[in-house]
């Protein structure tokens, strides 16, 4: 009965392999800690507008050539006032305002270039800002912006042209938000297709199928809400129809992926121990060997029964072990055959600590 519940289990199961590969490096050699420039890496930060935190640098290059922290801060300092300095701040705003940049980029400048010498120009800014919004506030820009789902960042708001570029913008905005739901459903159809590839319960399955049933029909209609968007939703008014949260929520099973990944679990858990219990009961079957042999061959009465002794509590480990094989494979067996879809969880976490002799 044991080894047709076991290999009845192995199928129900299949086989996984984990392999894990940890490498580690420090973060900089002691020669690249002697050849560094540490003013032109500060340098270099500056003129991004970013900092590093030095302190894995300081550790790493203690024995070799310590960090210069003062000439990283001098050149990065120095990058910074530079590039405020030659800013060109009306070119800056222009610049800026053709990519919908100007409450996001410009936060980095106000935030370093008003801490230095040379603060930012608003005035120029703006005016950079003006004159872009001529070119950039069309109806061709706001319904490309939208379907990015993208912020104009205020570049259009109070000009001229900003009825008619929100006009297209909120059109765009029905077209990206169309598109994002089509594109979770397609995710999360394809998160089902790789759980259905995996060896699962028979009921899991079901469960699986039943879900996955309801997501393509929901994607599958959908498909025509875009289509109908991307054909007509430049030159007309479509109101945006959200699917994805409503499907998700009529779900029969809601948390099959979950039980679907704790099976998976609960099977390397499983696989894990029953190989480790075979290989110590294989490991007690050759020392029971050798043990007999030396109460065979023993010089003496004390060297016997010493032996003797080692066989016996052996043996008892081995009936311990061979008795927690069977059960382990039963217990993992029903915990399988229980599921249905409709639980939360399955509980694995105990599978390795449950079945050891001592």
């Amino acid at each position: 009965m044991e080894m047709h519940d076991e290999k009845n289990l192995i199928t129900l199961l299949g086989l996984s392999t984990l392999s894990l590969s940890i490498t580690g490096c420090a973060v900089m050699s002691a020669e690249e800690c002697r050849q560094e420039n540490w003013y032109e890496r500060g340098y270099q930060n500056g003129s991004n507008f970013t900092e590093e935190d030095l302190e894995p640098y300081i550790d790493a290059c203690k024995s070799s050539k310590p960090v210069d922290v003062a000439g990283y801060n001098t050149g990065r300092n120095n990058a910074i006032n530079a590039k405020c300095m030659n800013t060109n701040w009306q070119d800056k705003g222009y610049q800026d305002a053709l990519q919908f940049l100007n409450q996001t980029d410009i936060a980095l400048y106000r935030q370093y270039c008003n801490a230095s010498s040379y603060h930012v120009n608003e005035n120029l800014y703006s005016k950079g800002i003006s004159l872009a919004a001529k070119e950039v506030c069309t109806s061709e820009k706001g319904y490309e912006l939208g379907q990015t789902l993208a912020s104009d960042n205020n570049v259009c708001r109070g000009t001229k042209k900003a009825s008619n570029f929100y006009k297209y913008y909120k059109r765009g905005l029905t077209y990206g938000k169309t598109s994002q739901e089509l594109a979770k459903l397609e995710q999360l159809l394809s998160e089902y297709d790789a759980a259905s590839q995996d060896q699962v319960t028979t009921n899991l399955s079901r469960a699986l199928r039943a879900n996955k049933q309801i997501l393509e029909n929901a994607y599958y209609s959908y498909e025509s809400t875009f289509e109908n968007v991307k054909q007509y939703g430049y030159n007309k008014d479509l109101a945006f129809t959200p699917i994805y949260d409503s499907t998700v929520q009529s779900l029969p099973y809601k948390h099959i992926l979950k039980l679907v990944s704790d099976a998976k679990m609960l099977r390397d858990a499983y696989n894990e121990t029953r190989n480790s219990l075979e290989n110590e009961i294989d490991d007690i079957h050759e020392n029971l060997e050798v043990y007999r042999n030396k109460a065979s061959f023993a010089k003496d009465k004390g060297e016997r029964e010493r032996a003797r002794h080692d066989a016996e509590k052996a043996t008892k480990k081995l009936e311990c072990l061979t008795r927690n094989k069977k059960k382990l494979t039963q217990d993992v067996t029903r915990r399988l055959n229980y599921l249905h879809g409709s639980e939360s969880s399955v509980y694995y976490s105990d599978i390795k600590y449950n079945y050891r002799c001592h």
